[in-house]
């Protein structure tokens, strides 16, 4: 009997452990570790604002869209995000603040406005030719948000972030929605995204 019930604690401590609860968190993580492939600047704005919509498992839309522009106003794209054209320099800096003395070290980008107020939101992504910009990149931009000249008051907040050491990405507006913002963001490009700033714009 002695013998039987030593097998038996043998057999028991040797069973695999692949489906505890502890393996199925490390799968998960594993998961959400994955790099995202990244097309180009539009492709990360889209993908945020693709998020916007959704639906519970009743069917019902929750919605948290609102009416935006993309790209340069001349051939701006409704109710999405689109490629900006880079020799439109002076509205770059006006509209996004992003000064054209950093402007020679973007190749690619996309921006985003909300339709009725700026001040509300909006967004830009910009790819870095060369990483070793990124830091004159970033803060060329941060200066420039500090000393726009505000038509239709403050921004509450902007963040400046970046993905993958290659995309630059800006956005601004009330607190709600650049935190909402903020949230997609990260829930798409986990540990490939370092937020660089996050202040209050007063």
């Amino acid at each position: 009997i002695i013998v039987s019930l030593l097998l038996c604690l043998v057999a028991c401590t040797n069973q695999p452990v692949g489906n505890t609860e502890s393996g199925k968190d490390t799968q998960i993580e594993s998961e959400s570790e994955k790099k995202v492939e990244i097309a180009d600047a539009n492709d990360i704005l889209s993908k945020v604002w693709e998020t916007y919509e959704v639906e519970d498992m009743d069917g019902n839309m929750y919605n948290d869209r609102f009416p935006i522009m993309g790209g340069h106003f001349e051939s701006g794209v409704m109710d999405m995000p689109a490629k900006y054209d880079l020799t439109k320099t002076s509205d770059l800096e006006l509209m996004y603040c992003v000064p054209e003395d950093v402007i020679s070290y973007i190749d690619d980008a996309s921006t985003m406005v909300h339709l009725m107020k700026a001040n509300t939101f909006t967004a830009g992504a910009y790819h870095v030719a060369d990483s070793s910009h990124l830091k004159s990149v970033v803060g060329g931009i941060k200066d420039q948000i500090h000393s726009n000249r505000w038509l239709d008051g403050f921004p509450d907040r902007y963040i400046i972030a970046v993905i993958d050491k290659q995309y630059v990405i800006t956005f601004l507006g009330t607190e709600e929605v650049v935190a909402n913002f903020e949230k997609e963001l990260k829930s798409i490009y986990g540990k490939m995204l370092s937020i660089e700033v996050n202040e209050a714009i007063r």
